[in-house]
């Protein structure tokens, strides 16, 4: 399987990971004062249906998680 990117940025859409191999996705992306917050709302594992709020920094390394295990 590859997974290719057009941009280093996330968007809304792109396919997460958590570090207990929980998938979710990118749901909203909302910019507020100059911090933006990346909503992902997960599909399997603990949280389940539920939708949590990340910094840009905890996205990338949920995108390289993906980019590892897939």
């Amino acid at each position: 399987m590859t997974i290719t990117t057009t941009s280093n940025k996330p968007e809304v859409g792109d396919l997460l990971m958590d570090l207990a191999g929980d998938l979710g996705t990118i749901s909203l992306i909302e910019v507020d004062q100059g911090a933006t917050l990346y909503f992902v709302l997960w599909f399997s594992g603990y949280l389940q249906g539920y939708t949590t709020a990340h910094k840009l920094a905890e996205v990338e390394i949920m995108q390289k998680n993906l980019k590892v295990y897939a």
